[in-house]
């Protein structure tokens, strides 16, 4: 059992940190990538020039600095991380325009105005109950205006529940959390190297995503869809994969609305989130039900083996994943050679107490964290 009640904010608090800083040694870089999510999301940057922005969970600022250069009438950041909220203030204490940077908790946030844009990145997967967060987050939006959250399922942090399971059967835990990130560093520095596009720090990523403890649950781009169904229309994606080709005169009379489409084509490539290094066809939703129901339980069983020490449950990790492994080889051997390789490591750890390098697995990373563009409906 976790020591935690609130995901995120008791470990970064205790800790006195806010892993989740972005490399902005090249902020043209920096800038073009945010950009370029925007773009992926239907937000042409500049329309963002003189409309009111709300942001929850903004972490260090660092991705803060290109939404505050498109010159919003007013710019609104909230955080219960008082570190990150310190170092938010610092990195956008030279931005020319209104911004107000609030230490609130989510839930606890109230006010009369609504924005035209709320945006919620990396804060609502793994919350205790994200959909409740969710709706939470999404009363602040005005009619007609955009809803802007990250989500993540089972299949696309599978690559990460991995690796905090090889990370918990090598670390001293004995050692203080810094030294332990230190210890881990040059175990995974191939794997992050390998990944295009990298621009967290390895210490921050190896906080945030390995040894943090998991103490809630993902929330999926489905999930997302279906909680605010009632109040929002999905708009658009990031990865990109919404694609309809419908004729726009016919697509307010056709039978699907705009979210029970979105979450069709969402079930018909789940697959795709496996592996960022390969793009797939959809395929039926059968094959992709039974991959998420294998990434769902595997991951269960990892965050049980976290909390208990139990081997039974990396016997169980073992047998799904040649489960998994088996499916994926119908659609992607590049991605099952390089989970057939986990799976072999694992079981030699099972049976000499010695993880091995995994030569083939370093370079898996499934498409972690999506983005979903939502619009408020106006009535």
């Amino acid at each position: 059992m976790s020591k935690y009640t609130r995901p995120f904010l008791d470990y970064y608090q205790e800790n006195s940190i806010s892993p989740v800083s972005q490399d902005i040694s090249n902020l043209q870089a920096h800038f073009a990538r945010r950009e370029a999510l925007y773009r992926h999301l239907g937000i042409i940057p500049s329309f963002l020039r003189g409309l009111t922005i709300l942001e929850f969970g903004p972490g260090s600022g660092h991705n803060a600095l290109y939404t505050a250069s498109l010159s919003p009438k007013r710019y609104v950041l909230v955080d219960g991380n008082p570190t990150g909220l310190e170092e938010t203030r610092k990195n956008l204490q030279a931005a020319k325009t209104d911004v107000v940077v609030v230490e609130s908790l989510i839930e606890s946030f109230s006010t009369d105005e609504r924005f035209d844009m709320v945006m919620c990145e990396g804060v609502l997967p793994w919350q205790k109950d994200p959909e409740s967060m969710l709706r939470k987050v999404a009363e602040f939006v005005a009619p007609g205006g955009l809803l802007v959250v990250s989500c993540n399922n089972e299949i696309s942090a599978l690559s990460e529940s991995l690796r905090r399971l090889q990370a918990r059967l090598i670390i001293d835990k004995s050692l203080p959390l810094l030294d332990q990130a230190e210890q881990l560093k040059p175990v995974f520095r191939q794997d992050l190297e390998s990944l295009n596009g990298m621009s967290r720090p390895h210490q921050d990523w190896i906080l945030d995503q390995i040894l943090q403890p998991f103490i809630g649950r993902c929330l999926t781009l489905e999930n997302t869809i279906a909680a605010l169904d009632d109040d929002y229309n999905t708009y658009c994606t990031s990865p990109h994969f919404l694609l309809d080709w419908a004729w726009y005169k016919e697509v307010p009379l056709r039978r699907m609305p705009a979210n029970e489409f979105a979450i069709s084509t969402i079930r018909r490539n789940n697959h795709n989130f496996l592996d960022y290094r390969v793009q797939l066809d959809p395929r039926e939703e059968e094959g992709n039900i039974l991959l998420d129901t294998l990434a769902r339980q595997i991951t269960e069983d990892g965050l049980l083996f976290e909390t208990t020490g139990e081997t039974t449950y990396l016997k169980s990790v073992r047998a799904k994943l040649s489960e998994l492994v088996v499916q994926a080889r119908t659609f992607s051997p590049v991605t099952a050679e390089s989970l057939d390789n986990f799976c072999q490591g694992l079981g030699a750890w099972l049976d000499t107490g010695s993880f091995p390098e995994l030569t083939a697995f370093k370079p898996l990373f499934g498409r972690g964290q999506q983005y979903i563009s939502l619009i408020r409906k106006d009535r």
